[in-house]
């Protein structure tokens, strides 16, 4: 909204105090010199200000917005909102802050259950370490490629205190954490470390079905698909995120997928960002089976 305006440079006195009441003071009450230009208004993307002159938008971006840009992270609806479990900014559950040692990622796992009071999964700590009982290496995390959390009930707090190990692989593109009592606040955390720099490069497809999760964390999600160009399949089938956000969601993925020329011509099925072939149908990637062969007709017939 609006807050301040005033009157432009070479306006008189009376037009001048008239549009200082009704911007709700005077011109000499000690407003920045950017709020005597024009019309400022804060938003989450920055500051946008209106010139009064033409009128046109002109965006301003602040030096703390820039720097959040930079480093990632999600700044959505619900940054700010009181929390259960980790009351800092949202990187702190799956911060590797321990002192000036490396530890394993078994005892990494144990610091941040003891840190957020739940107790460690057996079906977790038996994957952390390999036959021969060394830890496994960080690219195999919890699966490797495809991370699946199907076998277990990891709940909502549980599943915080395995995200260090999730950020520590940067290989996984796919996470199966349906039916696992997920909410909002452990989306949130997921969001903010997808949205960082080292898994951004990548595709990932999300499985979040059959969890409590609304409103809050259907937003966060919203912002992870607007703001990651790689997220391939969010599920979110029976939970409590409104119609229409789940709504936004889709059509958001199915516009990013059209612009990276994602979705098979042939039966309309997502494709990986590197796949040559569609799974589903075969179909190479490119203009559909008859399109071809219609070219192919025309083309013979201009020929003859």
């Amino acid at each position: 909204m609006p807050f301040g305006s005033s009157s432009n440079a070479g306006a008189s006195s009376s037009s001048g105090a008239a549009a200082a009441a009704t911007a709700g003071g005077s011109s000499g009450s000690g407003r920045s010199p950017l709020t005597r230009q024009g019309t400022v208004n804060r938003s989450m993307s920055g500051l946008t200000r209106h010139n009064s002159m033409s009128g046109s938008p002109v965006r301003r971006i602040s030096s703390q917005q820039m720097m959040m840009n930079a480093v990632g992270g999600y700044n959505g609806p619900g940054v700010d909102k009181p929390r259960k479990y980790i009351k800092g900014p949202l990187k702190d559950a799956y911060n590797h802050v321990h002192g000036p040692t490396v530890i394993s990622v078994d005892q990494e796992y144990m610091v941040a259950c003891k840190t957020i009071g739940a107790e460690p999964n057996s079906w977790i700590t038996d994957r952390l370490r390999d036959d021969r009982g060394f830890s496994v290496n960080s690219q195999d995390l919890l699966g490797g490629m495809w991370v699946s959390l199907h076998d277990t009930y990891v709940g909502e707090r549980g599943f915080i205190a395995l995200l260090p190990l999730l950020d520590r692989n940067t290989q996984w593109t796919s996470l199966d954490a349906s039916n696992n009592g997920l909410r909002n606040e452990a989306v949130l955390h997921l969001v903010d470390m997808l949205l960082r720099p080292h898994h951004r490069d990548r595709d990932i497809s999300l499985d979040l079905s059959r969890n409590p999760i609304s409103e809050g964390g259907g937003k966060a999600l919203l912002e992870l698909v607007t703001n990651h160009s790689h997220i391939g399949h969010v599920d979110i089938s029976r939970t409590r995120v409104p119609r229409r956000t789940a709504m936004m969601i889709r059509r958001e993925l199915e516009r990013s997928h059209k612009d990276q020329n994602n979705v098979c011509a042939n039966c309309q099925n997502i494709m990986m960002a590197d796949a040559i072939f569609c799974r589903r149908c075969g179909h190479k990637r490119g203009p559909p089976p008859d399109s071809e062969n219609g070219e192919a007709m025309t083309d013979a017939a201009t020929t003859d």
